[in-house]
């Protein structure tokens, strides 16, 4: 693991060199571990011991922070035990943060953590993913109705940007409206209301128009 302070390298405006520790928490395939890693420079690598081994099953129970069992469909990972890594958990430190790990480990940690910081990092990271597992990620955080509303309206924005930078533009306003207006009738409409949908209808027509040329 490596840990860079660009801002601090680069002489940026208000902006010291950290030395001390940084807290980093590996959730891996048999449990949650935390260790303490000693800053010294603005470029420093870190050696983290996995208390795991890598396994080949499709499925598994995964014990979480919370002491908490969940299954995961593990197909989507590589060869290494780790699922996701978060620096700084708890927060102790006045500095942002830029995470680098693949999208598989954003996905497994935007379904899975607790952490409501952590979801909302993993939606922020996933704009920058734009592949059909970004997106189904999203639209399940979306439809998970014990997800907090503001990860759930966190990632209603970035899946317009996922979307529209895969080129489903046409899609979603020919095949994927009619998605778009279903999902906002599970969610949002009284079942078996006589309430009209035309003018709903126009009105999301014309959000995905505004959006793609916010695009261009």
């Amino acid at each position: 693991m490596q840990i860079n302070q660009d801002a601090a390298n680069e002489g940026a405006r208000g902006v010291r060199k950290y030395v001390g520790p940084v807290t980093v928490a590996v959730q891996e395939l048999d449990g949650w571990f935390s260790y303490n890693m000693a800053v010294e420079t603005v470029r420093s690598k870190h050696d983290i011991t996995c208390h795991s081994k890598s396994r080949r099953n499709k499925k598994k129970k995964i014990p979480l922070c919370t002491n908490e069992e969940v299954d995961m469909d593990l197909s989507a990972m590589d060869d290494s035990p780790v699922l996701w890594i978060r620096v700084d958990p708890d927060m102790q430190l006045v500095r942002s943060l830029d995470i680098l790990q693949p999208d598989f480990q954003w996905q497994y940690q935007l379904r899975h953590e607790r952490d409501i910081t952590a979801q909302l990092e993993a939606v922020a990271a996933l704009e920058r993913f734009p592949t059909a597992g970004s997106k189904k990620a999203l639209v399940d955080m979306i439809e998970e109705e014990k997800c907090f509303y503001k990860v759930r309206c966190a990632a209603c924005h970035s899946l317009t940007k996922v979307i529209f930078t895969l080129g489903y533009f046409y899609l979603l306003c020919q095949i994927g409206l009619l998605f778009i207006l279903g999902f906002q009738c599970h969610v949002f409409v009284i079942r078996r209301s006589p309430c009209p949908f035309g003018h709903f209808q126009k009105d999301v027509w014309l959000l995905c128009q505004f959006k793609y040329l916010q695009t261009k």
